[in-house]
């Protein structure tokens, strides 16, 4: 929100008013259509006119609740009623509208404060500039200044809860004069006549001023025309440099995408690689296990058979009838079955050591599939983390670009834009410092971000601050100003 009032008594004008002349002075407001690409231009004097009086300026006041240009402002509302009604605004139609109200040379912005308030409890208007204007008017024949005090409020007749358009009658502009009498200590207009009786002398002075004011309105509609024109070369411009660095953003990323896919691809090439070496590996160890099993077998056959020639040599030794010789014979037998038994003990310990050994190659073979799938387990997390992080944080870059961009200090965030960056920032005891990283962020992906100047980044990190600090309170803080009329 920006307020501002050019203070200092005003210097006495030349010649005093024909309504002054006549008694207490009398108020009309008159509502039309706003001319969105030029009123506010008009309204803050931005450019010099032809029928003012520089020296009379500083006497005017400004009043203004966005954050956003008029045009901008014109775009939301029509957004507004899309999204309220699901119907797009007729051409003919109209969202934001301007007052111009005849006032005293000692109105101020307060008295013109008050009659918005009222307006706005009355018909629900909802008023986003306001201005007085005391230096407008026109020389008169005798060398004479005749002032035009007035002053101009720009409001929208939208509905923002159902998005429709506030309808007004006749009646209720016949109350609005009341209102206008009433508020700024005015006399009202004759109800129901356009006419004025006036002597020989005040009409031709009011035809002198009627005069005065056709050059003026042709003057001020050329100015009005040409700004519009330019406003809206400028708005191409800006909009044409937006896609460029839109489109150019949205290839260096579809690059950087084709990369990570190939770099990917490689990867699981790789590992569809090892992962086949190990696959052979472990066939040969099954092959190997399979013919040592076998062996084993032939051992333990053999074991048996020494067990049954023990058998054989005590039964032997129980016999007396057997010859020594026989004897000597089967105990030569049993020595060399018993060294064939030393033989075999120590093949089948070889045996089991290759076994052993078999199931430790095995076993790490198996670990080390069990690596490859969590690396490609891995590879989707982190691919998933970083998409998940993207829409997460984006949306909070484009608010504080957003809000960088229309406004410096005194700018708020939406509610909406609230809720996103309080969930980005998290809620650990890093929050301030990820509010700062964003902002920096947000500044570096400008592509020209001298337009705007680290002032308007200042404003905004002060900002995120604020919800990093306290984001409830930020929140209240908004409705507050919506309260009052205010638009974030």
């Amino acid at each position: 929100m920006c307020s501002s009032r050019m203070g200092g008594q005003a210097p006495s004008t030349p010649v005093a008013s024909a309504s002054k002349r006549i008694g207490m002075a009398q108020t009309s407001i008159n509502i039309q259509a706003c001319k969105v690409t030029a009123s506010e231009r008009h309204n803050k004097r931005e450019k010099a006119l032809s029928y003012t009086r520089p020296e009379f300026s500083h006497l005017n006041e400004w009043y203004n609740t966005l954050d956003v240009h008029l045009v901008a402002y014109n775009e939301q509302m029509k957004k507004l009623v899309k999204e309220k009604t699901g119907r797009k605004m007729q051409e003919k139609s109209r969202a934001l509208y301007e007052a111009v109200v005849v006032i005293r040379e000692d109105t101020t912005m307060d008295d013109i404060k008050k009659l918005a308030d009222a307006m706005s409890q009355r018909w629900g208007f909802h008023f986003v500039q306001l201005a007085t204007h005391k230096d407008e008017g026109s020389w008169q024949k005798d060398g004479t200044w005749k002032a035009n005090y007035h002053a101009h409020m720009v409001f929208d007749k939208i509905d923002h809860e159902t998005g429709k358009t506030i309808k007004t009658t006749a009646k209720d502009t016949a109350e609005m004069q009341d209102m206008c009498a009433r508020i700024l200590g005015m006399e009202r207009g004759r109800r129901g006549s356009k006419k004025e009786h006036l002597d020989a002398l005040e009409y031709k002075v009011k035809v002198q001023e009627k005069r005065a004011a056709l050059a003026e309105h042709a003057q001020k509609a050329a100015e009005e025309k040409q700004e519009a024109a330019s406003e809206r070369a400028k708005e191409i411009a800006i909009k044409n440099a937006d896609a460029v660095f839109k489109l150019q953003n949205k290839n260096a990323e579809l690059t950087r995408t084709a990369k990570e896919v190939e770099n990917l691809r490689s990867q699981m090439q790789f590992c569809k690689g090892i992962v086949d070496s190990r696959t052979k590996r472990i066939e040969a160890l099954r092959s190997e296990i399979s013919g040592l099993s076998e062996q084993k077998n032939e051992v333990l056959e053999l074991i048996g058979q020494k067990e049954q020639l023990k058998k054989d040599v005590l039964s032997l030794e129980c016999s007396q009838q057997e010859t020594q010789m026989e004897l000597d014979v089967l105990n030569g037998e049993v020595f060399m079955k018993e060294k064939s038994r030393d033989i075999l003990q120590g093949e089948v310990q070889e045996l089991t050591q290759e076994r052993d050994k078999a199931k430790q190659e095995t076993a790490a073979a198996r670990a080390s599939l069990q690596e490859l799938t969590r690396n490609k387990e891995n590879v989707k997390t982190w691919k998933w983390a970083y998409q998940e992080l993207l829409h997460i944080i984006q949306p909070v870059l484009d608010a504080i670009t957003r809000l960088a961009h229309y406004n410096g200090r005194g700018g708020m965030f939406t509610a909406f834009e609230t809720f996103q960056i309080n969930f980005a920032l998290g809620k650990d005891d890093k929050r301030e410092e990820r509010a700062a990283r964003y902002t920096r962020w947000a500044k570096e992906d400008e592509e020209k971000p001298q337009l705007y100047g680290d002032y308007r980044y200042r404003c905004a990190e002060e900002e995120m601050q604020k919800i990093a600090k306290n984001p409830t309170a930020y929140l209240n803080s908004i409705k507050e100003g919506q309260s009052r009329g205010m638009r974030y």
